[in-house]
């Protein structure tokens, strides 16, 4: 796997913790 594809992952990965996180908070 590559460093640019493993951190667009990583990225994506975050982006959708941090929503599902707000979710959970509201």
């Amino acid at each position: 796997m590559h460093d640019e594809q493993q951190t667009q992952a990583i990225r994506e990965l975050t982006e959708i913790n941090h929503k599902l996180s707000q979710d959970f908070q509201v």
